[in-house]
């Protein structure tokens, strides 16, 4: 009870505080209002992250044009040489946490053995401030330049929670650049309405070792820009945060609040990200999205995708953006899938470490499991079908919908029993689908603006 008042105090303060409050909040929503990990925070509220230096020219550097340069500068500087040094970010071992991140050294002792064969220099510094959150990632703040941004390293033990070891493969960096490219791509040619995403803007690559360091913006945690709060979905069943957000939102009941806004934020955004990207969550637990709130707390009606390595693109539009937008470098091939139907599919109140948020039992504002569920997967339904037909202006109910066929009658039927799922069948040899695509290609070709009708060929091209 102590540390969720100490974030209310967070919240009420964060308008008169410094700008590192959105981080102190979000911190702490993800490692002491996280149901689903009680009695695992072990590690310190705040660390210092370890790395090591060595030339640029060792390494090979993936960074988008919209990569902010006060991060580049927090990781490339020059020495006394005027020679281009890298600080590559490493996972925190038992110098900085303590016996639980000895095993951290596993993966550490590759980089620093690679620099030693180099004739390198392997002392170990401590620039960054760490913040560790509910994954593998950590937030690193430059205490110089206050930039502030999300570092996934190699590592095997990650900073909260019970999660097996993860190398940083070159694979995953490339994948994320692509996807984080092509989803910027995209933005430029017609803003996302419901759903905006935490860029994947930077990798630092080192081939010989297949390691890499990604990088994520904190958007708008970063000082200077305009300033949003995110709240993890597994944070909304706690009983003191989400009753506050629902009362900064304007509902004295935090039940109705939440199943009015939840599964219509969750569909719309999910629905948004399939019909205009083509891309899908792998994993569609509650630790990959955030709500995000201004700094009053109020829900801006967006979900925030993070972890781009962590989604597959159906095959169709694939095919039709793999040129425009470099697909064709897709690393994993066994992402790029292809299925008769499209699925919308969420589970907010669960991680990838599994099990469910004992709050939906212990909580008092919130009801039963399988009645809550229940109800949302009902808002979440009427929302799909609202938002898939203003994107494509193709009424679903005219469509086959999968859950009608396995279950007449019972159209708001939960079938996934963790969270909510809509499919509607998908067949893009159909003229609807081809006359859909033949649209999101001229909206995409925004240098001839051409109004050509779109063949069939590239749909089976791959």
């Amino acid at each position: 009870m102590k540390s969720t008042l100490l974030l209310l105090v967070y919240f009420l303060l964060s308008s008169a505080r410094a700008s590192n409050q959105a981080v102190l909040n979000f911190h702490h929503l993800e490692t002491s209002v996280n149901p689903l990990l009680d009695g695992q925070h072990a590690y310190p509220d705040i660390i210092k992250l370890p790395h090591v230096e060595f030339p640029v020219k060792w390494l090979s550097l993936n960074f988008a044009d919209s990569l902010d340069p006060k991060i580049k500068n927090s990781l490339i500087f020059k020495n006394e040489l005027g020679e281009n040094i890298v600080r590559w970010i490493l996972a925190p071992t038992e110098l900085e946490i303590g016996p639980m991140g000895s095993s951290n050294n596993k993966y550490n002792d590759e980089i620093i053995n690679f620099i030693r064969t180099r004739g390198g220099d392997t002392t170990l510094h401590h620039y960054f401030v760490g913040y560790p959150t509910a994954s593998s990632t950590y937030l690193a703040e430059d205490p110089n330049s206050k930039m502030i941004f999300f570092v996934k390293s190699s590592n095997a033990r990650a900073p909260i929670g019970l999660w097996l070891s993860k190398p940083r493969q070159i694979w995953e960096a490339s994948d994320a650049r692509l996807i984080n490219d092509y989803l910027v791509g995209l933005q430029q040619v017609k803003p996302f309405k419901y759903f905006t995403f935490l860029q994947e803007s930077a990798s630092l690559q080192l081939p010989e070792l297949d390691r890499s360091v990604i990088i994520r913006d904190a958007a708008g945690m970063v000082p200077g820009r305009k300033q949003f709060r995110y709240l993890p979905a597994f944070s909304v069943t706690d009983e003191v945060v989400g009753r506050e957000i629902a009362l900064k939102n304007g509902f004295d009941d935090p039940e109705k609040f939440w199943s009015e806004h939840l599964p219509k934020i969750l569909a719309a955004a999910t629905v948004e990200l399939s019909l205009r990207t083509g891309l899908h969550l792998d994993s569609p637990h509650g630790q990959n999205y955030l709500f995000e709130m201004d700094e009053n707390m109020r829900l801006t009606g967006r979900l925030v995708f993070r972890d781009l390595a962590d989604m597959y693109i159906e095959r169709s539009f694939f095919r039709l953006y793999k040129d425009r937008y470099n697909l064709k470098n897709f690393t994993q091939i066994k992402n790029i899938k292809e299925s008769k139907e499209l699925s919308f599919v969420v589970s907010p109140l669960s991680t990838a470490g599994g099990g469910w948020a004992t709050s939906l039992y212990n909580h008092a504002w919130l009801p039963a499991q399988e009645e809550v569920l229940d109800r949302w997967q009902r808002v979440y339904t009427a929302e799909a079908e609202r938002i898939f037909k203003e994107i494509t202006g193709i009424d679903p109910l005219t469509l086959p919908n999968e859950y009608e066929i396995k279950y007449p009658g019972h159209k708001y039927k939960r079938t996934f029993k963790e969270g909510m799922s809509y499919s509607i069948r998908f067949d893009p040899t159909e003229k609807i689908w081809v006359e859909y695509f033949s649209k999101l290609k001229n909206q995409s070709d925004v240098h001839t603006r051409s109004r050509q009708p779109l063949s069939c060929h590239w749909l089976f091209s791959y």
